[in-house]
Formats: C-alpha cells, structure tokens, sequence
C-alpha cells in the first residue's frame, strides 16, 4: 500500500513542503470523491470483491 501511495504522488515528491501537502490533499479528496461515487453504485450488503468470491 505504501508503494501505491509513493507511486501516486510521484510528480509532488520534488516539491517544496507546502505545495506537497497541497497536492497530496487534493489527491486523496479527488480519490475520496471517485470511490463514494462508485459506492453509490452498489447495491449490496457486502463489497464487490466479496461476491466475486462468494
């Protein structure tokens, strides 16, 4: 998880502190946003990858 999240704030990393808060902050608002819109989606108890098992 922790090479996942590196990988995806790769392009803020050479950036001076406060513009790396900035980007990391409206990176994970934006992931938060795309996943509650796809959570909207479901209509089920249990998550997507438990029925793929199930």
């Amino acid at each position: 998880m922790c090479e996942a999240f590196n990988h995806a704030i790769l392009n803020a990393r050479d950036k001076p502190v406060i513009t790396l808060m900035e980007m990391i902050k409206n990176y994970l608002m934006k992931r938060l946003v795309r996943k509650r819109s796809e959570m909207e989606k479901w209509h089920y108890d249990i998550g997507p990858k438990s029925v793929q098992v199930c």
